[in-house]
């Protein structure tokens, strides 16, 4: 489980900026100074012509978040909070048993809804960043079904 939200949150673009393994990152690079709840900030992203609430690790907005606390009593916004909102995401894709099973080609399909990011893996646009991100993330079998699985 852990290389595949390590896989998400580099897909996410997250792990490149701050010094907290993109924990404290909202959308488009800016860092959020606090881990007491998620920052509520809307950026906006010119490329897309949309303003966006996405922070954290595997970047959720503010409504998914604000959802993900009510339903499971999330205290706070620190990473193992994320990681754990993160989880239970991919939970409710039914794609944990994939991962586990090693199928990460179904387990990305079957999240690609709740993370943009796994749409464009699907269409083959970040399959080399992926590709490169994962040999130090999978094992060798999981590495090799996930290169197999994008390409």
């Amino acid at each position: 489980m852990a290389a595949f939200l390590d896989t998400l949150a580099h897909a996410e673009g997250t792990t490149r900026f701050g010094f907290q393994d993109g924990y404290n990152v909202l959308v488009g690079g800016k860092i959020s100074n606090s881990y007491d709840n998620h920052p509520r900030q809307l950026v906006w992203l010119p490329s897309y012509q949309i303003n966006s609430s996405a922070a954290g690790r595997y970047q959720f907005l503010t409504s998914t978040w604000d959802d993900l606390v009510e339903r499971f009593g999330i205290a706070d916004f620190t990473p193992a909070s994320q990681d754990l909102g993160a989880v239970q995401l991919i939970r409710e894709c039914k794609a944990l048993s994939l991962i586990h099973d090693g199928r990460i080609r179904d387990a990305i399909h079957a999240c690609r809804n709740i993370w943009a990011s796994l749409s464009y893996i699907e269409g083959k646009s970040k399959i080399a960043m992926i590709k490169f991100y994962c040999i130090t993330s999978f094992d060798n079998f999981n590495l090799l079904s996930l290169i197999f699985a994008v390409g």
